[in-house]
């Protein structure tokens, strides 16, 4: 008699479930964008100074219409070659070794 009673619950559980999926839509299909969709594309620029990258309409040029992030890095002018990219390498650091006692 338990047995028959957990077979029914579970067999009623089950309908449940099976009729609860048979009314559900199927999800609408992912919209592509287009180009012409919602905001416009906006070019992105590296600023003459750390190299950060931002949208043109935030940049801040200056008399030659190099960008710059900032009226700060505008007046602080570019830094090397191609922005932030001719900055000094980082020092090297000596290679970790293990505390005594660990090996």
């Amino acid at each position: 008699m338990k047995y028959l009673l957990v077979i029914v619950v579970l067999v009623v559980a089950w309908m449940m479930v099976a009729k609860g999926r048979g009314n559900a839509a199927p999800p609408p299909p992912p919209r592509r964008r287009r180009a012409g969709d919602g905001a416009a594309r906006e070019q992105m620029l590296a600023c003459a100074h750390c190299g950060v990258h931002l949208p043109q309409s935030e940049a801040v040029a200056d008399a030659a219409g190099r960008p710059f992030c900032s009226e700060a890095h505008r007046l602080a002018g570019p830094r090397g070659p191609a922005g932030g990219a001719g900055r000094p390498p980082r020092p090297s650091t000596p290679p970790r070794t293990a505390p005594l006692g660990y090996r």
